[in-house]
């Protein structure tokens, strides 16, 4: 459900930072913050991310780029947080060549594969978090927003749902349990 709300489905799909959070790349959309996009860069083999951008240094410099976080200002993935621009102005993702060489890293079968790997253990873990936060069982849907949640929010992400469902805060069809 994720993957076609976000992704609508495709390996491939990408966000030129409408929602403020960098470069989102693939079929669940991991952004550059909060830190998302370079945890799936991580995931896929080097040669694979080398293939798709020309050389290991440019590969190189991808991932620490997506790497890079620091407190003052608030910079994650590489991009601030108050708007989702770089904090290297040369690695503006959403720009120049860069959509278009993401788009043929996401097109490769391998990468692909990774990608339903990753999606899926993360999910796993993640619902984990909504199962210790919120006892008993769940609507697919309440499943599938709290994962679409976590996926842009992270940490934070089970204790906003636990005081959302404890509160009342929650459309009511979220809520209704199975």
């Amino acid at each position: 459900l994720v993957a076609i709300g976000e992704g609508q489905g495709e390996f491939a799909a990408l966000c030129l930072n409408t929602d403020k959070a960098g470069l989102s790349v693939g079929m669940i959309q991991w952004a550059q913050y909060p830190g998302r996009l370079n945890e799936l860069l991580k995931a896929i083999p080097k040669e694979r991310i080398t293939a798709a951008f020309g050389t290991e240094a440019i590969a190189d410099s991808i991932l620490a780029h997506t790497a890079l976080a620091k407190p003052t200002p608030k910079v994650n993935g590489g991009v601030k947080k108050a708007d989702g621009k770089p904090e290297d102005p040369a690695m503006d993702l959403t720009k120049n060549d860069w959509p278009g060489k993401f788009r043929t890293l996401c097109c490769d079968a391998e990468v692909q594969k990774v990608q339903i790997t990753h999606a899926a253990d993360g999910f796993q873990a993640r619902k984990a978090k909504l199962d210790t936060a919120i006892a008993g069982k769940k609507t697919e849907r309440l499943v599938a927003y709290f994962l679409d949640v976590v996926n842009q929010f992270e940490s934070p992400a089970a204790g906003f749902f636990k005081k959302a469902f404890d509160d009342g805060g929650l459309p009511s069809d979220l809520k209704q349990r199975d």
